[in-house]
C-alpha cells in the first residue's frame, strides 16, 4: 500500500515537472513580432512597427498601440541609440519636431497604406477626427 501511495506522488511531481517545462518552452517560442493585418507588423523585440515598404513604419520605441482593422495608432518615444540597434535605415531618415524626449503619435491607415507621423498630441487628435477614428481606437 505504501509503495502504491509513493508511486502515485512520484508520477504526479513527474507530471507536475512535464507541465512546467511545456510551459516554459511554449513561453519563449513565441515569435518576437505580432501580425497587425494588412502587412504590417509590430516587433516586440525592439518596439517598431513596420509595413509593405520603407514608408510604412512607426520606429522605435513604439510605448503603446491600438489596432483595428483598418488602422493602427500609436504612441512612441524616439530611441536616442537607434543606431545601435542594427534596424533598418529607413529609421534614421526621420526629423522630429521636438526634441527625442517627446511622446509622439503615429497612425497607420492600413487599407491605404498611408502612415501619419511623427504628430504631437494635438494634431494626433485632430487627425483622428479627420479619419473619424472612434475614441476605443485611440492611443492615450
Amino acid at each position: 500500500m505504501v509503495e502504491i501511495k509513493s508511486y502515485k506522488r512520484i508520477s504526479l511531481y513527474v507530471l507536475v515537472i512535464f507541465i512546467i517545462l511545456v510551459l516554459i518552452s511554449v513561453f519563449f517560442s513565441l515569435p518576437p513580432y505580432k501580425y497587425l493585418g494588412n502587412g504590417y507588423v509590430y516587433h516586440s523585440e525592439y518596439y517598431y512597427i513596420t509595413g509593405n515598404t520603407k514608408e510604412e513604419h512607426i520606429p522605435p520605441n513604439v510605448i503603446k498601440y491600438k489596432n483595428s482593422s483598418q488602422y493602427v495608432t500609436a504612441m512612441q518615444v524616439p530611441l536616442r541609440n537607434i543606431y545601435q540597434l542594427h534596424l533598418p535605415d529607413e529609421f534614421d531618415s526621420l526629423t522630429y519636431v521636438l526634441d527625442m524626449d517627446t511622446t509622439y503619435y503615429w497612425i497607420i491607415e492600413k487599407q491605404k497604406h498611408i502612415v501619419y507621423g511623427p504628430l504631437l498630441w494635438e494634431e494626433y487628435v485632430s487627425k483622428c477626427d479627420d479619419l473619424s477614428i472612434k475614441l476605443s481606437q485611440r492611443v492615450k
